[in-house]
């Protein structure tokens, strides 16, 4: 038996229901590449059809879909989310006869993931307050390889939550029938094919972390200048690599370890790779039956009756619901996690106790002025780095020009000199200490102490 149109009152939801919760869904969609089994769990008449045929639909290209979804070609790991266009913190190489180069997202989640770790305790006195900065020192042992296959993060809780829009749906449906409304019966299974339809597709792609984009690779070996200083790691037998990360804030990150180490964080990224790739005719055609999904909308929701049209609208806000969930999960918490524990295999260092780890470490020390922050940043790299690579660090932290300042620039130059390059024994910068002369001028003062603070967080690094 066909359903007849309902007379009268008409709720006509058909117009938004292709819109509604549209961004929601998009950032849903993006955790079947993290989460197992989600996937599988798509069969759900969810809402925004028409939002996300048109985001993901990007993905494809041909003549044919170039004219139904145009737009620049979009990589899907930035697609996705996995990956971002954005500049990363600046990279600063200590080491001789190394380059600057740009860095992005990779770099971007393990600086902020370090400077959301908890400082270490330390007992130095005399500390002033300012502009509070930090230091994190992060040692990496662990000689990454060039790719890997994050795993996917278990999530019991999820996979359970999912049966409510599938369930929401199926009795949605059910019910749609009983009354004998086809129409709302039809759409919303149609709803429920197509879900499942796009999640299967959609998440036939392969998530990866590669430890150096390709492109990178491709302007590294047209330039063999560029190379790093070839100095072994003492703890790998590696290439041996030194830097520093800053955005131009108050907090930096200083890396020693493999150099493909420091590749990885500052040239590495996570990728998507679909196997029909590049033109995607897979997904070109997930986004056509999405599109035919809201077009059914359009066309049938009107013509049901009003409990049909209840029905369907309570299996949308079910499913926009089970969305927001999913779209709160923290994929980039997720990265930051695979970065730190299975790229570069790190600890959080609970001590200062300094001997050899199998794992790397990282140590984290949180200063009050910024002055003593760029102090404590040059005393750690300066065992290794040369004394005019120090100087350009400090004017580049600390860019003030006045007499005042270069007077005390000078003075720490010389005490840094003085105190490690020219000692050939590896213990005389444990016990480092400034020597200033005495001085009348209250800023000179003020900044001799924030340098001797610096030493004496120094000498429990």
């Amino acid at each position: 038996m066909s359903s007849q149109p309902k007379q009268g009152f008409n709720l006509d939801i058909s117009n938004v229901a292709g819109f509604f919760g549209g961004e929601i869904a998009i950032s849903a969609m993006a955790t079947v590449h993290v989460y197992p089994g989600r996937r599988w769990l798509g069969c759900y008449n969810q809402p925004g059809c028409y939002e996300i045929a048109k985001w993901y639909g990007k993905l494809a290209r041909s003549r044919l879909w170039d004219t139904l979804h145009p737009g620049p070609a979009i990589d899907p790991a930035v697609l996705f989310r996995f990956d971002r266009t954005e500049a990363g913190p600046k990279y600063i190489p200590v080491l001789p006869n190394a380059v600057e180069h740009r860095t992005g997202h990779v770099a971007r989640l393990f600086f902020n993931g370090c400077k959301a770790l908890p400082p270490l305790p330390t007992s130095a006195t005399g500390q002033r307050t300012t502009s509070p900065g930090s230091v994190t020192v992060v040692h990496v042992t662990h000689d990454p390889n060039a790719t890997h296959i994050p795993p996917l993060r278990q999530s019991a809780i999820s996979s359970l939550i999912s049966v409510i829009p599938i369930g929401g749906s199926v009795v949605a449906c059910a019910q749609c029938a009983l009354v004998e409304d086809w129409y709302c019966f039809s759409v919303i299974l149609l709803g429920m094919v197509v879900g499942a339809a796009a999640c299967y597709i959609i998440g036939s792609g392969e998530l990866s972390f590669r430890c150096r984009d390709p492109q990178a690779s491709l302007e590294s070996d047209a330039n063999p200048d560029s190379s790093i200083n070839l100095a072994s790691s003492p703890t790998t037998g590696s290439v041996f690599g030194l830097g520093l990360l800053h955005d131009n804030g108050d907090d930096f990150v200083i890396v020693r370890g493999p150099q493909s180490a420091l590749t990885a964080i500052t040239q590495g990224r996570f990728a998507l790779d679909y196997s029909s790739q590049p033109a995607h005719h897979n997904i070109g055609l997930c986004s056509v039956i999405l599109s035919i999904q809201f077009l059914a909308q359009l066309l049938f929701i009107p013509q049901g009756a009003l409990n049909g049209q209840l029905l369907f609208l309570g299996s949308l806000a079910i499913s926009w619901v089970y969305n927001s969930y999913l779209s709160s999960l923290d994929i980039e918490s997720f990265q930051r996690g695979y970065i730190f524990e299975n790229i570069l295999h790190l600890e959080r260092a609970v001590s200062h106790d300094c001997q050899p780890q199998t794992s790397g470490s990282i140590k984290k020390y949180e200063l009050g002025t910024r002055t003593a922050t760029v102090v404590l940043t040059l005393l750690v790299l300066a065992h290794d780095a040369e004394a005019s690579v120090l100087r350009s660090i400090l004017d580049e932290l600390l860019p003030n020009d006045t007499p005042v300042w270069n007077i005390w620039k000078a003075a720490v130059m010389q005490n840094i000199v003085g105190g490690f390059q020219a000692a050939q024994d590896n213990t005389r910068g444990r016990k480092f200490n400034f020597q200033f002369p005495t001085t009348q001028e209250p800023l000179l003062h003020t900044l001799y102490d924030d340098a001797h603070f610096a030493a004496q967080v120094y000498c429990m690094h």
